[in-house]
């Protein structure tokens, strides 16, 4: 019987983990925005999202929901949504959209939707 070096050993269970982590890490990378309906609020109040991104909006609350959007070019306007519910939200492009709840008109939320791909803005600071 052959037998393996220590180091070997060592080595093999630390690129196994190092894999893991990668792999997980791609993963993370392709999952959905998500924002939480509880207490009455967002979680998070404000949140960026990628042109293209759908945004799930969890109600992990222990009332009803209603959300609507009437931020320019954006028409949002759910049923009433139960507890344990999720939404999926899509956006028309980039920009910045107020989300508010009918039922609870204090729950806000504003979600900027950025495009990566869009040139950067030029900057107002001169150039020395």
């Amino acid at each position: 019987m052959k037998r393996i070096p220590e180091l070997q050993m060592v080595r093999l269970p630390i690129l196994s983990i190092l894999a893991s982590l990668l792999f997980s890490g791609a993963v993370l990378a392709d999952e959905a925005p998500i924002v939480v309906e509880q207490n009455r609020r967002f979680v998070p109040a404000a949140i960026e999202v990628q042109k293209g991104d759908v945004l799930e909006v969890h109600n992990e609350d222990e009332f009803f929901h209603q959300i609507f959007s009437r931020s320019p070019g954006m028409s949002l306007d759910t049923d009433e949504r139960a507890p344990g519910s999720i939404t999926l939200v899509d956006f028309p492009g980039p920009g910045t959209f107020k989300v508010q709840c009918h039922i609870h008109p204090k729950m806000q939320l504003e979600v900027t939707v950025v495009d990566p791909d869009a040139a950067p803005l030029a900057s107002s600071t001169p150039v020395q």
